[in-house]
């Protein structure tokens, strides 16, 4: 027997009201930058994840051979505000024997209208990044990405959130090969709240204890010459001129080590302070790195392939249409000390024009 869930199904109505009162009753505490004073972070429809902002207990249930579902192994899952509280950060554990971990980081995209999932499931090891897309309806999220099966088949994958309560809620994840007619849900993660959202911090990120690093091989650790937290001074260039920035970065591991995430805050001359959260990862099998940045200011992600040396770190960065845009170079690499230069291109990389330069001081010794 194969369980199909019609991509027409709604939520019953008491699920948006729960929400709704939810979020009134809870609004998580987002440190110390209002992410109400972002316009793009007004909108209702860049909130709509906040009710998943906490720590939870996970129950995993998975489709067997008769159609019925096993409880089969527990998770703990932390998700984080991150750049002032538009955009969340989700770190999933494997506990009591459970090996399975993972990430995500999740924006609404105020041009597309519709939310991004940057993932990565790294499992026995550093994995590539994949992305989802979908919106909210009727009190139900619903993301979907393409793909090709083991037999050359299109596949499409299916995340859904429902049956969301202040303490539970309820993710499934399915998959489709008639086209998105049906799904075959084959997994279900039922979460129960252990820590409120206000509890649940950025900050946290980068003070919490880490789990034991298990990827420890040199080409694993090619950024931890930028680990910690850094000042920096510089200038950034644009049409109208030049300026002088400030600024601090914070990096750290996660996920026992498997990626690498950032979160850069500067003040330009105008007063006015920028924000961007990168995700690093190093994929063994295509001998390279792999990043996505999120930019606090337009909420785009950008995705980056990067090079690195013992001289410097160099990464390019593709839009939403994989067309090349900016260039980061991290150079005179020391323990204590950086230069970065950030370039951008109008024409896939025939020429560069200086955006950002800048030398950084390590703070955190």
């Amino acid at each position: 027997m194969e369980r199909t869930v019609s991509q027409s199904s709604l939520i019953p109505h008491v699920f948006l009201v729960a929400l709704a009162g939810f979020l009134l009753l809870t609004k998580p505490v987002f440190g110390s930058e209002s992410c109400d004073t972002l316009e793009s972070c007004q909108i209702p429809e860049a909130r709509q994840f906040d009710f998943w902002v906490g720590e939870w207990s996970v129950n995993n249930r998975f489709l067997q051979a008769d159609g019925s579902y096993k409880d089969t192994s527990r998770s703990r899952a932390i998700i984080t505000p991150i750049l002032g509280g538009c955009a969340i950060m989700e770190q999933w554990i494997g506990i009591d024997g459970n090996t399975v971990n993972g990430f995500s980081v999740r924006a609404f995209d105020p041009v597309a209208k519709e939310w991004k999932l940057v993932l990565n499931w790294p499992g026995g090891g550093p994995q590539s990044f994949g992305i989802l897309t979908g919106k909210f309806r009727h009190g139900r999220g619903e993301f979907f990405s393409r793909g090709t099966n083991a037999q050359g088949k299109e596949t499409i994958t299916m995340y859904s959130f429902s049956d969301g309560l202040p303490n539970s809620v309820r993710w499934d994840s399915g998959h489709s090969t008639d086209g998105g007619q049906t799904y075959r849900t084959n997994w279900i993660m039922e979460f129960s709240r252990t820590r409120d959202a206000s509890l649940v911090t950025e900050d946290e990120i980068f003070t919490s204890k880490k789990g034991k690093n298990r990827y420890r091989k040199a080409s694993d650790r090619k950024l931890d010459v930028l680990l910690g937290d850094w000042e920096g001074r510089g200038e950034v260039v644009s049409e109208k001129g030049s300026g002088r920035t400030t600024g601090e970065t914070r990096r750290t591991k996660i996920i026992f080590g498997s990626m690498v995430v950032s979160v850069l805050n500067t003040t330009g001359p105008d007063g006015i302070d920028y924000r961007r959260f990168i995700v690093f990862s190093n994929v063994p099998g295509k001998k390279r790195w792999e990043a996505w940045l999120l930019d606090g200011e337009t909420h785009q992600f950008l995705n980056g392939v990067g090079t690195m040396s013992d001289e410097e770190i160099v990464f390019d960065w593709k839009d939403g249409k994989g067309t090349l845009v900016s260039r980061m170079t991290w150079s005179d690499l020391e323990d204590t000390s950086y230069s970065f230069i950030e370039e951008r291109t109008k024409n896939a990389g025939k020429g560069w024009s200086l955006r950002r330069k800048s030398e950084w001081t390590r703070i955190d010794e």
